[in-house]
């Protein structure tokens, strides 16, 4: 689940605007094998990730997502 969305930093280029957007969110992180067996993360443990969105528009027109990044 989103935990917070928080806008980072937006400006205009080009005619085009930008926006990135600070995503945190709770998930359960879990890599199964073939056999369906357990092989990283947990199945019952939520971890907390950070990513960084980057939206685009061209004035007025709609956002469209162009990038994702890994916080660190």
């Amino acid at each position: 689940g989103l935990v917070s969305g928080d806008l980072a930093q937006a400006w205009a280029e080009g005619g085009r605007e930008y926006a990135k957007v600070a995503m945190r969110f709770s998930m359960i992180d879990v890599t199964r094998d073939t056999a369906g067996r357990v092989v990283g993360g947990s199945p019952n443990e939520h971890v907390t990730e950070t990513e960084i969105w980057t939206f685009v528009r061209s004035r007025g027109g709609h956002w469209i997502l162009s990038a994702i990044q890994q916080a660190r």
